[in-house]
């Protein structure tokens, strides 16, 4: 039970900074462009700051994916692969 525990931390701490990034990001673009450029600008350098395009959501939203690639699954002895 312990040795799960530190990656489980690990992977909050990850999302929790990641989280803050593009707070910050989108706060500065927000204060520095004072609303008037568009919102797909905001979301060009929250991208560039992600190192990652992100999807458009409806609602100005944008959805950046960010799958785990240190995890391996095995069911009945057989490794299971992403598609």
């Amino acid at each position: 039970m312990r040795g799960r525990s530190r990656p489980l931390r690990h992977v909050r701490s990850l999302l929790k900074f990641t989280a803050r990034v593009c707070f910050l990001v989108s706060s500065l673009c927000f204060a520095q462009a004072g609303g008037t450029v568009p919102a797909s600008a905001h979301w060009k350098e929250v991208a560039t700051a992600m190192g990652r395009p992100g999807q458009p959501q409806p609602g100005d939203v944008m959805k950046f994916a960010m799958p785990r690639k240190d995890l391996h699954v095995m069911l009945g002895g057989v490794t299971i692969t992403r598609p």
